[in-house]
């Protein structure tokens, strides 16, 4: 057994000792002979000892080849791309060998060739393979080699884009197909030509516009949701879902048989083919929601709408609305707030129908009911309530306040039930009510109302759960925080205390019911009006004192270091919320605040607690100048966190709370500059540090130079050097998660430019920059001519421009005479945003004055 193999047997099923040993060989393997290490893969998913290291073999492949991460996958590809050819070919002659050995080991090598395929295709590296698979389909006498390429066939459908297989997505269809249809002796086969279809739809677009084609098509599918396999019954409703969703308005013509098939299947398929057929006309209902907004848009703007909807759910409503119900009388005994299964999604289609034909799904619904909802049967009790519940979203208060007035005396007595189910499904639908029809429900109600909701926050911790969304709805509709009492000032007090006292309930961790209670006592805060700051006041010294408890917790291990950590991290964000609550009036509280937030970071060895930095960053800003004293006892956690490379949310939320500091303190920061621009710096060019940080330190940079001014000067050549590195960086934007990395960097790099710009400014030092604003001018032209561009790049472009226009003024009139500049500016007079009209009103006004 060669060190490779037993490298990968080890990090699957050793020791956590063996498990790092290993890892650490496999990485050095791939840091020193990148190319070795993948024929050593390769080879190993090829030829290896056990099926068990040939998929391991194959799964690491998987890992060099793609990622998540956009920027991370970018770079993986390249890193393929640059193997020298002879290394690529062997690596893939030896995959696609494998696609008709044994299944793992087959089935895996599928999934790598598929990947490879993503980078290579677009590329016109490998212009065989589509044709080499589809040669595989001819060969009858191997059925694990037509499984394996139907399912690679799949994922490369999944993974490639469709222009890329344009001329071939005939070819690719009728291979597919043919494995679908009913004639296809071999079930697997079958299953994986289904599967395959699945991901090949979007790629068959134009077969659907011819009649016979997609006549094929939907028989096809439609004969194989009948098959004996429950596997293939099931991967055939899932095509029906993606046609549903692909091809809302090509289906007319089979919508009776769908309805019959699907109908049945719901009736009597087993679950997981069901739940398939509940989502089909979910996703019916999706298509027509979205049609309907598109035509009121339209409708608004003097316009026809594109398209319009078919009314597929009106058509069948009564019958549709029927069948739904019935099914969300099928729970689980056991059912838990988390299990997704068919009554479940039954309500959730409910509540989509709802929100479909709005109003119009009462006739149906209201007669189950009210004859359901005080029977003898606890299944269709909780499914009356449920069915309540699931359609507030969906119709007016107009007509359904009626039915609100009667019904929520019934709900709050429900709440009580000795049925679990029952219990918790009527205070879900009291919160329902509180979100979706406050001001439906009767002012008599009201003081009731809120008795059983604080009731019901000391029943069972999934009870307990939905009356915090309902007050937490509750808050969110009254919120009034300028105005002197609101519609739950009269009830703050006891509430506040009933919310402290169920999040030190001794079965808090069930259904995450302390933090739950801790979120909506914040929300409370919030949203109350003056007259109840006197109770926040309460909260507050409570809130205090049980950080200061938790600091004597006795740990003995990690799980109670964890334990205690995400304690610390509800109480610092409850303060947090009161911190922005009242604003500087926190000032007397500060001294006591910081010496318990420092006192949680000091908690932390291995990190920095988050929760509490954030709430440090509140401070400042509420109290701006008057934080200076803190700053010095709290620069070293500030460091730390800046730091933390292996957490990158963790860095992510302690540049941000930098920000708060520079905004608060000012020119006080200068005394941290130095150690702050070398740790951003040395971020940028830390290996480990995800490139989704990258953003937020270049905008920090601006942060700073606004803040320090003058003492920015010694930073400005080699920051303004990273800045413009950053600003010439380019994607593929064929793939939209890039485009999003490269706007989010765009726009962070426009606002470091522009934190510098006017920080030297005001320090009259604008002339350390003068060796980059043609630099900077080039760089705003070249957004402005990218047709992927955000609003708020932008907006940030527009910024930076009148801050040039402003501190250079005659100096830069030629470049402000470009034929872009005054078109990028219009593009944001349309904006509802007050700030963006301010950001384009100062840059037109200062442009035009110096363009002359």
């Amino acid at each position: 057994m060669s060190d490779l193999t037993q490298a990968l047997l080890a990090v699957h099923e050793g020791t956590n000792e063996a498990r790092q040993e290993a890892e650490a060989y496999l990485n050095s393997l791939r840091v020193s002979n990148y190319g070795g290490y993948m024929l050593g893969l390769c080879h190993e998913l090829v030829g290896g000892p056990t099926e068990v290291s040939r998929q391991l073999a194959g799964l690491a492949l998987k890992v060099l080849l793609d990622a998540r991460d956009p920027i991370t996958k970018m770079k993986l590809a390249q890193a393929w791309r640059e193997l020298d050819e002879e290394t690529r070919m062997t690596i893939k002659n030896g995959l696609f060998q494998t696609l008709g050995s044994d299944a793992t080991a087959a089935m895996t090598a599928a999934a790598v060739v598929a990947k490879i395929a993503a980078i290579e295709l677009p590329e016109q590296m490998w212009p065989g393979l589509v044709e080499a698979l589809l040669q595989n389909m001819t060969v009858m006498d191997n059925d694990m080699l037509r499984q394996s390429t139907l399912a690679c066939l799949g994922y490369i459908c999944e993974g490639v884009k469709r222009e890329v297989l344009a001329a071939q997505s005939g070819q690719i269809l009728t291979a597919v197909m043919s494995g679908v249809e009913e004639t296809e002796r071999n079930d697997n086969v079958r299953l994986e030509a289904t599967k395959a279809l699945y991901n090949a739809l979007e790629f068959v677009s134009d077969a659907f516009e011819v009649p016979d084609d997609r006549d094929y098509i939907m028989t096809v599918v439609c004969s194989a949701t009948q098959a004996s396999d429950t596997r293939i019954r099931r991967a055939a409703l899932e095509c029906l879902v993606r046609i549903a969703s692909f091809f809302y308005g090509n289906i007319q013509p089979y919508m009776e048989a769908l309805y019959q098939l699907t109908f049945e299947a719901i009736r009597s398929d087993p679950e997981q083919s069901a739940l398939q057929a509940i989502e089909f006309w979910s996703t019916i209902c999706e298509e027509e929601i979205f049609l309907h907004l598109e035509a009121e848009d339209a409708q608004q703007r003097g316009q026809h709408p594109k398209s319009v909807s078919l009314e597929y759910v009106a058509t069948v409503l009564g019958p549709l609305v029927e069948l739904l119900t019935q099914t969300m009388c099928r729970q689980e005994e056991d059912q838990q707030p988390t299990t997704w299964n068919i009554s479940m999604a039954a309500g959730t289609c409910l509540n989509l129908v709802a929100k479909d034909v709005r109003d119009a799904v009462l006739e149906y619904v209201v007669p189950f009911i009210v004859g359901n909802v005080e029977g003898e049967s606890w299944r269709h009790v909780e499914a009356a309530i449920f069915a309540f519940g699931s359609i507030l979203e969906g119709v007016s208060s107009a007509a359904v306040g009626e039915l609100i007035a009667m019904g929520l005396p019934t709900f709050a007595t429900l709440m009580g039930s000795d049925v679990l189910l029952i219990a918790e499904s009527a205070a879900w639908t009291i919160g329902a009510v509180c979100k979706y029809h406050a001001e439906a429900i009767p002012s008599e109600h009201g003081p009731a109302l809120l008795e059983a909701i604080n009731d019901g926050l000391g029943a069972s911790p999934r009870v307990a759960v939905s009356c915090c969304w309902a007050l937490h709805n509750l808050a969110k509709v009254f919120a009034q925080p300028d105005a002197d009492t609101y519609g739950l000032s009269p009830f703050f007090a006891d509430l506040a205390v009933t919310l402290l006292s169920v999040t030190v309930r001794g079965d808090g961790d069930m259904s995450n019911l302390r933090g739950t209670a801790y979120t909506t006592l914040n929300v409370m805060i919030e949203s109350s009006a003056k007259d109840c700051l006197v109770h926040v006041s309460s909260v507050f010294a409570t809130l205090l004192e049980r950080l200061g408890e938790t600091l004597a917790y006795e740990i003995s291990s990690a799980d109670e270091m964890t334990q205690r950590s995400d304690l610390q991290g509800l109480i610092c964000s409850s303060l947090q919320a009161i911190i922005e609550r009242v604003e500087g009036d926190i000032m007397g509280h500060a001294d006591s605040l910081m010496e318990a937030f420092l006192a949680v970071l000091r908690c932390r060895t291995d990190t920095v607690h988050e929760e509490a930095m954030v709430a440090i960053g509140a401070l400042a800003r509420a109290i701006d100048e008057d934080f200076e004293p803190y700053m010095n006892a709290f620069f070293e956690f500030l460091m730390a966190g800046i730091k933390s490379h292996q957490e990158p949310d963790v860095c992510i939320v302690s540049i941000g709370v930098l920000g708060d500091c520079c905004r608060a303190l000012e020119k006080s920061m200068a005394p941290y500059a130095d150690d702050i621009i070398g740790a951003l710096i040395a971020n940028l060019n830390h290996g480990a540090l995800p490139d989704r940080v990258k953003p937020v330190i270049l905008a920090a940079f601006g942060d700073l130079a606004l803040a320090i001014e003058a003492a920015f000067a010694p930073h400005v050549n080699p920051v303004m050097q990273l800045l413009c590195q950053a600003s010439q960086v380019f994607v593929d934007t064929s793939y939209p998660e890039l485009v999003v990395y490269l706007n989010s960097l765009r726009e962070n790099v426009f606002e470091g430019f522009t934190g510098i710009i006017q920080g030297l400014r005001e320090a009259k030092k604008e002339a350390l920059l003068d060796g980059y604003v043609e630099h900077l001018f080039a760089f705003i032209g070249h957004v402005y001519k990218d047709e992927f561009r955000s609003e708020e790049v932008t907006r940030a472009a527009v910024g930076c421009l009148g801050d040039l226009a402003h501190t250079y003024g005659t100096d830069v009139g030629g470049y402000l005479k470009q034929e872009w500049v005054l078109p990028l500016i219009r593009e944001l007079d349309g904006s509802d945003d007050e700030d963006t009209i301010e950001v384009a009103t100062f840059a037109r006004q200062t442009v035009r004055r110096y363009r002359k």
